[in-house]
């Protein structure tokens, strides 16, 4: 059971933290905490502006949408398609990994119809994509609007994937 302390020790042992830590008891003016206020939305605003911070962020969120590809059964589109296998997620996360040394965030990573992973670009009416495939054949495709899609093989050698990221970013930003 515990004993009762008087009121009076209580009031004294605060008083006496008072005295020993004076900035944790401080009462800010108004004019510093306004201060504080302006410069914390400063750097919130210039967070949003940042575009390394929001390609990071973009990257999160292609990193989760990979991973929400790993709970798929087959059949997920309800016309029999595969689900993507370890195998094909593993590549696109290494992909993604070489897209975010080359600070080029995809659009969306989704599981491909086909059995795989697709990664996807969009800019306007311009469209990319790589796609891996379960069995670890790699395509890469360009087009815009209604033009006819350019389709061509990866290998899946790094300098291949990293031409691959070389064309789509020359494709998209044409």
């Amino acid at each position: 059971m515990p004993l009762p302390v008087p009121q009076q020790e209580i009031a004294d042992l605060l008083q006496a933290d008072r005295l020993l830590h004076p900035p944790i008891y401080e009462t800010f003016s108004q004019p510093v905490t306004e201060a504080y206020r302006n410069m914390r939305e400063i750097i919130l605003q210039a967070r949003e502006r940042s575009m390394y911070l929001s390609n990071q962020d973009r990257f999160i969120a292609a990193l989760n949408e990979l991973q929400k590809t790993a709970g798929l059964q087959y059949g997920w589109d309800s016309y029999g398609a595969e689900a993507p296998t370890p195998a094909s997620a593993s590549i696109a996360k290494h992909i993604l990994s070489i897209l975010q040394q080359s600070n080029m965030p995809p659009s969306k990573v989704a599981a491909s119809a086909e059995g795989g992973v697709g990664i996807c670009f969009v800019e306007g009416e311009k469209y990319a994509d790589i796609e891996i495939f379960n069995d670890g054949e790699m395509l890469a495709t360009t087009y815009r609007g209604d033009s006819e899609a350019r389709i061509w093989d990866l290998e899946s050698d790094d300098a291949s994937i990293t031409e691959a990221i070389k064309q789509i970013r020359a494709h998209l930003s044409a």
